[in-house]
């Protein structure tokens, strides 16, 4: 059975080498940190950033998502609050 020469190189390096410099791995660790640290911020506070955006420019769809289904069908409806028809004024 024939061996794999890159499986050889592994083993010889692992005995070399067996653990990475202290140096490299807190770096490694720390840039895992920030990414997700950064990931999370993302993760979070870019739905929002679109929200508000679109709240400038007038979007009254999130305010009727955030509205009780009864205010909803007070404020659809032609009745008024009670059930009694709105007067014209």
């Amino acid at each position: 059975m024939s061996t794999n020469n890159f499986k050889k190189l592994e083993e010889e390096e692992e005995k070399q080498f067996p653990h990475a410099p202290p140096e490299i791995e807190n770096n490694l660790m720390g840039n895992m940190r920030m990414t997700h640290f950064m990931g999370d911020v993302v993760e979070l506070y870019l739905p929002r950033i679109f929200e508000m955006i679109l709240s400038f420019f007038g979007n009254n769809q999130e305010v009727k998502k955030k509205m009780t289904p009864n205010d909803q069908l007070e404020s659809d409806s032609d009745d008024g609050p009670i059930g009694s028809p709105k007067s014209d004024l």
